[in-house]
């Protein structure tokens, strides 16, 4: 349970970033140690970075 809220906040990040990934996010196996946490955040911050890169922003966040 140490590691829950720094998943939580990783999660709380990309919900603000990017809620279309966010439900692949969540679905993870156990994440154990806090390294796992921040490679898992690390790609997924790439992951967004990469579809900035590729589209603008408001075409991807438009609500």
């Amino acid at each position: 349970m140490m590691n829950a809220p720094v998943f939580r906040m990783s999660a709380i990040v990309l919900s603000n970033a990017a809620p279309f990934y966010l439900s692949r996010f969540i679905i993870l196996p156990e994440i154990r140690s806090v390294k796992q946490i921040s490679a898992v955040f690390v790609k997924n911050m790439n992951f967004f970075a990469y579809i900035i890169e590729k589209y603008s922003f408001f075409n991807v966040y438009s609500v």
